[in-house]
This record gives C-alpha cells, sequence and structure tokens, in this order.
C-alpha cells in the first residue's frame, strides 16, 4: 500500500525539465510504437512535457490497451480523449472501427463512448452522424 501511495507522490508533484523531456521522449517513443501515429506521439510527449505525469502515464496504458489489448490497470471511468485534437480522436476511431468493436467487447464499446462524446462535442452540424453512431452501440 504504502508503494501506491509514492507512486502517487511522484505523478502529483512538480518535475525538472530534465525528467519531464526524459519520460516525454520515452512516451513519445513508446507511443508511436503502440499507436504507429506521430500525432499520437506528440500528444503523448505534450502530456509530459506539460508536466501531467498522472495524464500521460494513463493515457499510455490506454494506448497499450487500445491498440495491443494489453490491460496492466483497470481504469474505465477515465476520459482518456482529455485534451486530444481531431488528428489523434481520428487515429483512435480509426481502431475501433477497424475492428475492436466487432469483438463483443463491451468495455471496449464502453471506452468508445468517450471518443464518440469527444465528437458530439465538437461537431459543427450538431452532432447529427454521432448521435446515430452512439445510438448504434
Amino acid at each position: 500500500m504504502k508503494k501506491k501511495y509514492l507512486i502517487l507522490k511522484f505523478v502529483n508533484k512538480n518535475h525538472s525539465l530534465f525528467l519531464r523531456y526524459l519520460f516525454g521522449i520515452g512516451s513519445f517513443l513508446s507511443s508511436l510504437i503502440c499507436t504507429k501515429s506521430i500525432a499520437c506521439a506528440k500528444l503523448s510527449f505534450s502530456d509530459f512535457y506539460k508536466d501531467d505525469f498522472k495524464l500521460g502515464i494513463r493515457r499510455a496504458l490506454k494506448f497499450l490497451n487500445i491498440f495491443w489489448g494489453i490491460t496492466i490497470v483497470k481504469d474505465e471511468t477515465f476520459n482518456f480523449c482529455e485534451d486530444m485534437n481531431f488528428d489523434v480522436i481520428n487515429v483512435i476511431k480509426k481502431k475501433f472501427n477497424d475492428g475492436i468493436l466487432n469483438q463483443g467487447d463491451y468495455k471496449m464499446k464502453g471506452q468508445y463512448f468517450y471518443v464518440l462524446s469527444w465528437l458530439l462535442e465538437f461537431d459543427k452540424n450538431k452532432g447529427t452522424k454521432v448521435i446515430d453512431e452512439f445510438n448504434k452501440y
């Protein structure tokens, strides 16, 4: 239990520029390998560069889960779409549409709702297509 608090303490404190770059570069490379997307890798770097280690680690674990099916931590209620841009959201949406949604995994379909919610929030056409897709799942 003490180990858990040490991790929380570490991710929530202010980090030096050196550590932010070190973790940012590591996250950039691992996200690039995992997602095969420069946009996702840049976002991962940005999370650490902005000194948001908690978001960076949680999002990296979510990328592992979505792109490789590896679940290290159960974190279904985490909105991993926070601060994403259209390029990143489209990469993730494509991954879901390329087969994840057809596997019958209800947890993954639940994660897809975060993507749809993001699209709905920023849709200029008042979300008609997104609402139809949301109702489908």
